[in-house]
């Protein structure tokens, strides 16, 4: 694979663009040669330090490739210390390494260029209140309590990018051109046109639910990612960099934005699940032969009582409430 060749993958892997092909050939080029993938990581370490760039940050190449010249010559090390490294091949590396990191640094300049070009805003929803706003490309933003959005008043010719700290549900208007990026603390959203939320308040998980429309989401630096579909929920652990795909047909994270939650043949535990996310509560079922009982009803009310009620009339329960929002349901039956 010539120079050009394996650089653009390495673009396209830090940049979750890659396609099935490309992904193939990649994972072919790091099997050819354990240098291949030495320089890899070097590469997604320094990527991953320009994505959180301050506006005075200057890339230190010459330390960069100092530290990948340690870890390449530490992992030759061996016993016999007569063994030698022909000088051709260290040299091939460092001026392949070289070429990359000076794209890195470029990059991070570009990127700051850019920022400052683009002339970014912020929009904020406190504790007490939502926000909402449509942004130069008409896509439409939902943000949620105690939520942050940075986006630029237009976008650049090759990407739509926001940063979002918290909760936000997106309706992103089409361009098969652009692809629309909502970066998070912990997790990256690629798409072209869909609809869905993001959850990450930069804690121990960030989460999507997608409603319309195909989604890539992926961890900082694009080592791990999914693709996701319409009605389908994707949870990452940045701990481990794990992503946990579920189907999600009722979509009961979208609740703080639609007003209501929705069951279609939901088992009663994941009802009382969705309930306690949703109202902040800690509803439990005394009887746990009841907790399989299947529920549906297309439109639950955003008022916990009216909720409770419904649950009521349909299960025979009874409501005890022992605290402000600790709930025991006794009695009833699955019907």
């Amino acid at each position: 694979m010539n120079k050009a060749k394996y650089q653009n993958l390495i673009h396209k892997k830090l940049t979750n663009t890659l396609s099935v092909e490309d992904q193939r050939l990649l994972d072919q080029w790091l099997g050819q040669d354990a240098d291949n993938q030495k320089l890899m990581e070097a590469v997604e370490d320094a990527w991953n330090l320009s994505l959180n760039y301050e506006n005075n940050f200057e890339p230190d190449t010459e330390l960069g490739l100092k530290k990948l010249k340690g870890r390449i010559q530490a992992s030759k090390a061996v016993s016999n210390s007569s063994k030698v490294v022909p000088f051709y091949k260290s040299s091939k590396i460092w001026a392949i390494a070289a070429s990359i990191m000076v794209l890195i640094g470029a990059f991070s300049v570009w990127k700051m260029l850019l920022v400052e070009e683009q002339n970014w805003q912020t929009i904020v929803a406190t504790e007490n209140s939502a926000e909402s706003i449509e942004l130069a490309d008409g896509s439409k933003v939902w943000l949620n309590k105690d939520s942050k959005l940075e986006f630029p008043e237009t976008f650049s010719d090759t990407k739509r990018i926001v940063k979002l700290s918290g909760e936000a549900y997106f309706e992103i208007a089409k361009d098969p051109e652009k692809r629309f990026i909502v970066q998070t603390t912990n997790s990256t959203v690629s798409v072209l046109g869909t609809s869905f939320n993001v959850k990450d308040f930069g804690e121990d998980q960030a989460s999507i639910s997608v409603k319309t429309g195909k989604v890539r989401f992926a961890n900082i630096g694009g080592k791990t990612s999914k693709d996701l579909i319409a009605n389908t929920k994707a949870v990452l652990t940045p701990s481990s960099n794990q992503i946990e795909v579920y189907k999600d047909p009722n979509l009961n994270d979208l609740s703080w934005f639609t007003g209501y939650l929705s069951f279609n043949d939901t088992p009663l535990e994941t009802v009382v699940k969705d309930l306690n996310e949703h109202f902040n509560t800690s509803i439990s079922i005394n009887d746990k032969s009841l907790r399989s009982c299947r529920f549906t009803s297309p439109k639950v009310s955003s008022d916990i009582d009216l909720a409770l009620a419904r649950l009521e009339k349909v299960f025979g329960f009874e409501k005890i409430q022992s605290k402000e929002n600790s709930i025991l349901l006794t009695g009833g039956s699955c019907q």
